[in-house]
Parts: structure tokens; C-alpha cells; sequence
């Protein structure tokens, strides 16, 4: 099972717009030591901002920040090491990144259900090169 949290209100050409977690986990922040970095030049978003965890089949959302990471739907700041349970389709704010969760069982296309990565996918060139260069020998 994978996570994947997308950027979907940010177009900044200088950040990931899609990040793949899996069951290992991983942290989110400004700091360069994170898995997934988010530039933040009025460092809103702290070094380390979050934390996801994959704990018994489920993934989670832990804010280790600052100024908080913000549920898009009801607006609530989750809080300084409060956790929550993510599900596709959850929508947070890290400061000015609006961050979207899909949570991709085993068997699924890693697009099928995220538009972003659908859209980068469609627009990657396909190349038509030979995989074995020796073939004509």
C-alpha cells in the first residue's frame, strides 16, 4: 500500500509536486533532511512539519510543527503532535501548500486515482529507442 500526497493549489517550479510514501514512513518540511522538502522562504512550514507513519494497515498524519498543519475541510489545526488517520481524498494545508492524500492499495496504477500524477504521466515523452542495443548483431 502507498500514500500519495500531491501539491494541488502550488505551482512553484522548485518543489516536488508529488510525493510516494510507503509503509517506512517518512517526514515533511523546509529542512533539506526531510523526505519530502516544501520550500517555504517565510519558513511558515517548519524544518520538520510532519510525520507520516504506517501503523497497523493504516497511514497517519502526525503535525510536528510549529504554526501547524491545518485540515482544509473543517479548517481545525490538528496540533503539535496530534496524529489522524489519513484517507484519500483529505486535503490539508502546510502553510501556502494545499496537500492532498490518495492512499493506492498494492494492486492499483499509482495514477488511477490521483490527477496530478496522471497528468505528469501523460505529458512524460515516451521513448521508441531499443532496450538492447546488440539486438542487430
Amino acid at each position: 500500500m502507498k500514500l500519495i500526497l500531491s501539491i494541488i493549489n502550488n505551482t512553484a517550479q522548485d518543489v516536488e509536486m508529488c510525493k510516494t510514501f510507503t509503509p517506512a514512513g517518512g517526514s515533511i518540511g523546509r529542512g533539506w533532511d526531510n523526505d519530502w522538502v516544501l520550500p517555504d522562504p517565510e519558513r511558515y512550514i517548519s524544518s520538520k512539519h510532519a510525520q507520516v507513519d504506517f501503523i497497523d494497515q493504516q497511514y497517519y498524519l502526525t503535525d510536528t510543527s510549529s504554526n501547524g498543519v491545518v485540515d482544509a475541510n473543517s479548517n481545525n489545526i490538528i496540533g503539535k503532535g496530534n496524529r489522524i488517520a489519513l484517507q484519500s481524498g483529505m486535503a490539508f494545508h502546510f502553510g501556502d501548500y494545499q496537500i492532498q492524500a490518495t492512499i493506492e492499495a498494492a494492486d492499483q496504477p499509482m495514477a488511477a486515482n490521483n490527477p496530478i500524477m496522471a497528468q505528469q504521466q501523460a505529458q512524460s515523452p515516451v521513448s521508441v529507442m531499443a532496450d538492447d542495443r546488440f539486438e542487430n548483431f
